[in-house]
């Protein structure tokens, strides 16, 4: 089960993995506090230069979450 603090993989079109997240709160959608992304769908989503808090990410679009351990 994703909870906040886990990391999430991206894929946008189909191929290799194109971009990292990290999970920040957990709702129906998932909300993805992300790095190096644009503010919106507008912009570069692999990297667009800002560190923005985005609420428009599909379930769709991440191929897996993964759980860092010490």
């Amino acid at each position: 089960q994703v909870q906040p603090g886990d990391g999430a993989l991206f894929n946008f079109d189909g191929g290799a993995i194109d971009h990292i997240g990290r999970v920040k709160k957990v709702l129906p959608g998932g909300v993805v506090l992300e790095g190096n992304t644009s503010f919106g769908p507008g912009g570069s989503q692999s990297n667009g230069g800002a560190i923005a808090e985005r609420t428009d990410r599909s379930l769709d679009e991440i191929q897996q979450f993964f759980r860092e351990v010490a």
